[in-house]
């Protein structure tokens, strides 16, 4: 009975020390193990050194839809892509305060204003009750501010940190033996997929046009009713000024921006929304001094897979229009870049 008693207690210390030691991980030397999205580009960006840094933070239409080497800006100036699935105001805001406080500074901030996720309602807690194990601990502390409740997002955190080897099993089976897992369960393409600048193109180059009807009308299932109704929300407001703020506060330049949508995309915000929401941009442009880039009506329909996630061709066209007519201007005026 002794042995068996010592053998129990190894084996529970073993399983403790592996808790602790994964838990440790994912705070310090492997963030892209409970986020990939964000630890993969954090490793990334903190090679790049000695030229001026612009980040693009944005959501999956940014990931997808900006490609830096496509800018035009030459070697004078590094454009990272910062874009993040799913992200809204207070996910750019979160992300920004995290490179900051790893020590990154860049010089100049895009910041993606997508008007359909300004609608969304609620608290830190609800923003992130379905993305909770991609947070640190020091994440709680920069979203607290934006809780209702912030003992929810605690517990709810403190929950899947008890076991992070169940809570994040997907992603590090992902990392380290993607075989294993059901495709739809496997995630390494957000990696795998991304170039030395962040993008990660869409996966095909062409779509029958039958699978972009279906696509379209996902997203229209997702966005339609909300853009229709348009209202804005407090907190992706608070959230989007204080991104601004921050960069500003920093002397970080940073400039705003809207990717392209389809005609379909556009049709579904009314015309009292689109009202609203361009007086709403106008009003904050012109209150923050910060410029905004409208690139909407830019791409074709066919230039899209589902509306609004722009296809590799199309992402290419959109970047070099809006380096050339938009960020090359803007970082010259910024003086990070030479008058032509």
């Amino acid at each position: 009975m002794a042995r068996s008693g010592r053998t129990v207690a190894v084996a529970l210390g073993v399983f403790l020390l592996g808790q602790v030691a994964l838990n440790a991980a994912l705070e310090t030397v492997r963030p892209e193990w409970r986020d990939p999205e964000f630890g993969w580009r954090l490793k990334a960006v903190r090679k790049l050194a000695g030229r001026p840094l612009v980040l693009a933070l944005g959501s999956s239409r940014t990931q997808m839809g900006l490609s830096p080497h496509d800018l035009g800006l030459g070697d004078g100036v590094i454009v990272y892509n910062f874009g993040e699935a799913g992200s809204g105001p207070l996910h750019l805001l979160l992300n920004l305060r995290r490179v900051l406080d790893a020590g990154v500074k860049p010089d100049a901030v895009l910041v993606e204003v997508m008007p359909a996720v300004l609608s969304h309602p609620g608290a830190a807690e609800d923003f992130f009750h379905d993305h909770v194990t991609r947070l640190g601990y020091a994440d709680l502390g920069r979203l607290e501010p934006y809780c209702d409740d912030a003992t929810t997002l605690r517990n709810r955190w403190l929950a899947h940190r008890v076991s992070p080897w169940h809570a994040q099993r997907f992603l590090l089976l992902s990392h380290w033996q993607p075989g294993l897992l059901p495709w739809q369960a496997r995630v390494d393409f957000q990696w795998r997929m991304m170039d030395d600048r962040g993008w990660v193109p869409y996966p095909f180059e062409t779509i029958p046009e039958d699978h972009r009807q279906r696509q379209t009308a996902d997203v229209a299932r997702q966005y339609e009713q909300t853009l229709r109704e348009f209202t804005l929300a407090p907190l992706p407001d608070r959230a989007l000024r204080d991104l601004l703020a921050l960069c500003q506060e920093r002397g970080i330049a940073v400039a705003m921006y809207r990717m392209p949508e389809g005609s379909m995309f556009r049709q579904w915000t009314s015309p009292s929304a689109t009202a609203t929401i361009e007086g709403y941009l106008a009003q904050l442009s012109t209150t923050t001094g910060v410029p905004i880039f409208d690139a909407t009506t830019w791409l074709p329909d066919e230039a899209f897979a589902d509306g609004h996630h722009p296809l590799k061709s199309g992402a290419k066209r959109f970047s070099a229009r809006f380096g050339r007519e938009c960020l090359n201007p803007w970082l010259t005026s910024c003086k990070l870049t030479p008058d032509p």
